[in-house]
């Protein structure tokens, strides 16, 4: 399970998906990234303290809205 690198938090952890999705997403587990995708994307959201950050990094940015 993915730890957010600022608070901590296991449960506020989503992962990002990206692109045209045909379905809604769970958002338990996702938060959408949108369709247009760049080399530099995050791979998870923490939704406690709304920061980004990425899968094999210890990079974080805050969320943009």
């Amino acid at each position: 399970m993915k730890k957010c690198p600022v608070c901590k938090s296991t449960n506020g952890v989503r992962s990002y998906l990206y692109g045209m999705l045909m379905e809604e997403p769970d958002r338990a587990k996702f938060v959408v990234g949108g369709c247009c995708m760049s080399d530099n994307m995050p791979d998870y959201k923490c939704i406690n303290c709304d920061i980004d950050f990425f899968k094999n990094s210890a990079d974080y940015q805050k969320a943009s809205e």
